[in-house]
């Protein structure tokens, strides 16, 4: 890889052998994905401009995600059940410069508190998302 990137525009893909490539973000990405139509690696980074709450639910059953703030303060939900809403419940406030680490298989998704930008890192093999009334 090489140039610089805009992780709002590009997800970086990051192979076990540790080569990273860079990805344009379109909006078939996701839906390629978990269909099969695309490969990428195990491990994925990509940012986000925080304007509003996250509109699913979403859970990593092969791995952690890791959430970085940049300048967003969001609040993230965690469900430890098998659907959202189910189980136990821990909540974390994010703060900018600060780093939240969300279990492998937990629902989650985040409240906007304050927009900025939010980095994540997350094992993308196998995600599933859940609308709300899904």
């Amino acid at each position: 890889m090489s140039g610089a990137h805009d992780p709002t525009e590009t997800y970086i893909s990051v192979d076990d052998g540790g080569a990273m490539t860079a990805v344009p973000v379109t909006a078939d990405f996701w839906p390629d994905l978990m269909a099969g139509k695309r490969t990428v690696g195990e491990r994925l980074m990509t940012g986000f401009d925080v304007t509003g709450d996250m509109d699913h639910w979403e859970r990593h059953p092969a791995g952690e995600e890791m959430f970085i703030s940049v300048s967003a303060t969001v609040d993230v939900t965690c469900w430890h059940g098998p659907e959202p809403g189910e189980g136990d419940r821990t909540d974390i406030r994010l703060e900018p410069g600060q780093v939240a680490i969300v279990p492998r298989n937990c629902w989650h998704r985040f409240f906007a508190r304050r927009p900025g930008r939010l980095l994540v890192m997350t094992w993308g093999a196998g995600t599933d998302h859940r609308h709300d009334g899904d």
